[in-house]
């Protein structure tokens, strides 16, 4: 006995299975950059674990940067200031990739909370400063392979028809 396939009308073949086309671009990106790896949760549901994973592998990078009293600071951004370094405002855009973990940090570096915001001084503040950073660089990353695979599904279904 053969098992009828379902009908498929030129409508329900751009119809993207489980909302993954669904879901604006602008969406994905805010999602993913404010509650880092947290785009894959936007797209199929076969992107879950991957989201659950990837949520707490940054969350841990950053929070093991913080605890090693590293932080997110404000550089400074006057070329005529001696205090300017490219170098400091390359790692406050790798580490504000991070997040509203990186938001926090820095609120807390404002308000001199030493528990949030780092220590600068601290013998470990250089290596947790370099996991903040970690954690922001992999989640833009992350952010870009959430956009790519929704624009695979998209080219995966135009191809179908």
């Amino acid at each position: 006995m053969q098992r009828k396939a379902p009908h498929v009308t030129p409508e329900s073949r751009t119809q993207p299975s489980g909302g993954g086309n669904s879901v604006h671009p602008a969406a994905l990106v805010a999602l993913g950059w404010l509650l880092p790896g947290a785009g894959f949760l936007l797209l199929d549901k076969r992107y879950r674990s991957r989201a659950i994973v990837l949520i707490a592998l940054i969350h841990a990078t950053f929070l093991i940067g913080v605890v090693l009293r590293g932080g997110v600071a404000w550089p400074i951004w006057s070329l005529s200031n001696p205090g300017f370094s490219v170098i400091n405002n390359i790692n406050f855009i790798f580490q504000f990739g991070a997040g509203w973990l990186s938001i926090l940090s820095l609120a807390a570096t404002q308000m001199h909370w030493s528990l949030l915001g780092g220590i600068e001084g601290h013998p470990y503040s250089e290596m947790g400063g370099f996991y903040c950073l970690v954690a922001g660089a992999l989640n833009y990353f992350i952010v870009w392979q959430t956009l790519d695979r929704r624009q695979r599904k998209a080219f995966e279904l135009l191809a179908k028809q």
